[in-house]
C-alpha cells in the first residue's frame, strides 16, 4: 500500500487526500503549522501557501531526504495578487528543490481546483493532474496514486516545466485566481476565466490526458 503524508488540512489538502485515499494508499495529515511530527509517508504532498514551504523545508528537511515531495503552490504575492514572488526563470518547486537537495521534488496539482479534484470531473471531461519533475521513479508512483484514485494523470516533463512565466498554461495568473482558505489563509489556485471574483468560475482550459500543456506554470 501506498503511503502518504499530506501537510495542509485545507480545502486541497483534503480534496487531495480524498483522491488519493479512493486509490488504496494510507494517508497521514499533518497540520502546515506543526514541527515536530513523524512523517510517515513516501510521498509527501505539500499542500499550504506558498509562504510556508521555507518553514516546512528547514523543519523536515532530514525526514524529506530520499522521499518524494510534491509542491502545489502558486507562488504570488498575496498582498497584492499582481505578482509572483520568485525569480524570473525559477519557480516555487525549483526553490524547494534547491531547499530539499535530497529529496524527489515534484510540482503537480497547482492547477487544479479543490472541487474538481472532489468530483472527479471539468466540463464533462476527467479531471487531470500535471506532474513535472526530474526523477522519472517519482514521477511514476504519484501518477500510479492519481489515477488509482479515479482521475487523469499527465507526465508533463522536467521540473524546469514549473518555471514561472514558462510556455503554455501558466498555473496562476494573478489576475485570474481562484482563493482556497489552507489553514486559514488565502491560497490561490487554478487559472480561470477571467470574470471577477463575485462572478462564477469556470476553468479557462479542459485540459484532458490526450493534450497536456507545454509547462505546469510556477
Amino acid at each position: 500500500m501506498t503511503s502518504i503524508t499530506i501537510f495542509g488540512t485545507g480545502n486541497m489538502g483534503q480534496a487531495i487526500a480524498g483522491v488519493l485515499a479512493r486509490g488504496g494508499a494510507d494517508i497521514q495529515h499533518v497540520g502546515s503549522l506543526d514541527t515536530d511530527a513523524r512523517i510517515a509517508g513516501d510521498i509527501v504532498v505539500l499542500a499550504v501557501p506558498y509562504p510556508a514551504l521555507a518553514a516546512i523545508a528547514d523543519s523536515y528537511g532530514d525526514q524529506l531526504a530520499g522521499k518524494t515531495v510534491v509542491d502545489i503552490t502558486n507562488p504570488l504575492d498575496f498582498s497584492t495578487f499582481d505578482a509572483l514572488v520568485v525569480p524570473v526563470g525559477s519557480s516555487a518547486a525549483a526553490g524547494l528543490q534547491e531547499r530539499l537537495p535530497e529529496a524527489k521534488v515534484l510540482k503537480a496539482f497547482n492547477t487544479n481546483f479543490a472541487a474538481t479534484l472532489a468530483s472527479g470531473t471539468v466540463g464533462g471531461q476527467p479531471t487531470t493532474v500535471l506532474v513535472a519533475g526530474d526523477d522519472a521513479g517519482a514521477k511514476t508512483a504519484l501518477i500510479d496514486a492519481v489515477q488509482a484514485g479515479g482521475l487523469a494523470a499527465v507526465d508533463a516533463g522536467a521540473l524546469s516545466r514549473a518555471r514561472a512565466g514558462g510556455p503554455g498554461l501558466p498555473a496562476a495568473d494573478p489576475r485570474r485566481v481562484r482563493e482556497d482558505r489552507l489553514d486559514g489563509r488565502v491560497h490561490p489556485r487554478e487559472v480561470t476565466s477571467g470574470r471577477s471574483p463575485s462572478s462564477p468560475r469556470t476553468p479557462a482550459v479542459v485540459l484532458t490526458a490526450a493534450r497536456p500543456p507545454a509547462s505546469v506554470g510556477a
